[in-house]
């Protein structure tokens, strides 16, 4: 699958794990009153690896997944944990911010998920060069 419906897939299977991850971090903070960067990680990292096995299964059934590529998505997705651990720091040191940590919660990830989309697309999950080349000869 491409075009559209992939796009459509991506965001609703990023969308999920999305949900899983701002309700985790959200949960494991009010819950265990776990600091807020700490149950950003925690609910992050179980997100991470819903999305990976769920785009892995419907987004990009069509495309060849190797050790390669996993490695590739896992190292992506460290780069955007520590993004969205840093934004959250950084948000919690602005006054505005500070009283609200379901707000600070969504604004770093909603930060996060834009740069993981953009980077997913383009580094982890692109078609090989011979299959461009094959859907653009159809």
């Amino acid at each position: 699958m491409s075009g559209l419906g992939q796009y459509t897939l991506f965001f609703f299977v990023s969308l999920m794990g999305l949900c899983i991850d701002v309700a985790i971090a959200w949960l494991v903070h009010t819950m265990a009153g776990v600091a807020l960067p700490l149950a950003a990680l925690i609910g992050f990292s179980v997100a991470a690896a819903f999305n990976y096995v769920q785009h892995a299964r419907w987004t990009f059934s069509g495309s060849r997944r190797s050790l390669r590529g996993f490695t590739a998505y896992l190292a992506l997705q460290t780069v955007a944990a520590g993004l969205r651990i840093a934004l959250v720091a950084w948000f919690e040191l602005v006054p505005a911010l500070a009283p609200y940590p379901l707000i600070t919660l969504i604004a770093a990830t909603a930060v996060t998920f834009l740069v993981n989309f953009a980077l997913s697309l383009t580094l982890i999950f692109r078609p090989a060069r011979n299959e461009v080349t094959e859907q653009d000869n159809e």
